[in-house]
């Protein structure tokens, strides 16, 4: 068997901006209902292709922008590969019970940024807002109580550095 992954990635749009990312260097891409639509789609004829003709892809990962900020494009993936390691990477601020549940008992997992476990570890990521740090706090918790393995990406900055041993 052999693993390989097809990185789909349908926008750079996110809901933050965290001041190490590269949103500034590209123009923003939002999608409309069309687009939406059309990535939904694009992602449903990958999922056909791969199992048609690429049948030892095992593993296949989302990224780009903020993939929950079009759920309905995350649950298109979920649709198209449902046999195989779906990994989908998150900033974990817009995840909601509805998509833990359906995570759960899949082969899926996520890989979520956060820099640290305090308020400065992650300012550059949520400026000062404490409310999205215990949002995905509480996200993570409910994830692993829910069994949705997940594994944590930690970019290191001056804000993070010295308390990331304590993390």
């Amino acid at each position: 068997m052999k693993l390989l992954a097809e990185i789909l990635g349908m926008t750079n749009f996110c809901n933050l901006r965290c001041t190490y990312c590269d949103w500034k260097m590209r123009p923003i891409e939002r999608l409309d209902e069309a687009g939406r639509a059309a990535a939904a789609a694009r992602i449903g004829r990958i999922g056909q292709l791969v199992a048609s003709d690429y049948p030892s892809v095992v593993f296949v990962e989302y990224s780009g922008g903020e993939p929950f900020v079009y759920p309905a494009i995350v649950e298109a993936l979920l649709d198209a590969f449902p046999d195989r390691w779906v990994r989908i990477s998150t900033n974990g601020t817009l995840i909601r019970p509805q998509h833990i549940a359906r995570l759960a008992g899949r082969k899926a997992y996520l890989a979520m940024s956060l820099d640290g476990h305090t308020q400065l570890a992650n300012l550059p990521r949520f400026g000062n807002s404490a409310m999205l740090l215990a949002r995905v706090q509480d996200t993570l918790s409910a994830l692993l109580e829910a069994g949705v393995p997940t594994m944590l990406l930690c970019t290191l900055n001056q804000a993070n550095i010295d308390g990331f041993p304590d993390f």
